[in-house]
């Protein structure tokens, strides 16, 4: 019963570590999206800067051409908005693999949840 209840903690772990990944992942594609529409956008256009959390404030776009992009460890640097862009791809292309490699684990878990449960209701029978 024991690795029974350490299966339910690893479960609860990878569901959350899946919802952050997922968060993530939403957040970094609205990302890409913004920089990919970019290319309609002039200088001086009005546009909404969001700051997180669903709160935005009202700007002027100075500069359609480049972008502040993290190179990681919380280092960003000024870049050419297709290069930022590429970046982002990328990172959406990680984050998804990890989902993917996520959603692998949890099925893993739970399948072994499940064999053990079918296990223990054979041997006393559902009680």
């Amino acid at each position: 019963m024991m690795r029974v209840e350490t299966l339910r903690q690893n479960l609860a772990e990878l569901e959350s570590q899946r919802e952050y990944v997922g968060e993530v992942l939403l957040e970094t594609r609205r990302s890409l999206l913004t920089l990919e529409n970019l290319d309609k956008a002039k200088a001086g256009d009005e546009i909404l800067v969001p700051l997180g959390a669903g709160a935005f404030v009202h700007g002027k776009l100075v500069n359609p051409d480049r972008a502040l992009a993290s190179l990681g460890s919380g280092i960003h640097a000024e870049l050419p908005t297709a290069e930022a862009a590429l970046r982002l791809r990328s990172r959406v292309e990680s984050l998804e693999k990890t989902s993917d490699a996520i959603g692998q684990d949890v099925s893993r878990v739970a399948d072994e949840m499940n064999r053990i449960n079918a296990i223990v209701e054979s041997v006393y029978g559902g009680a």
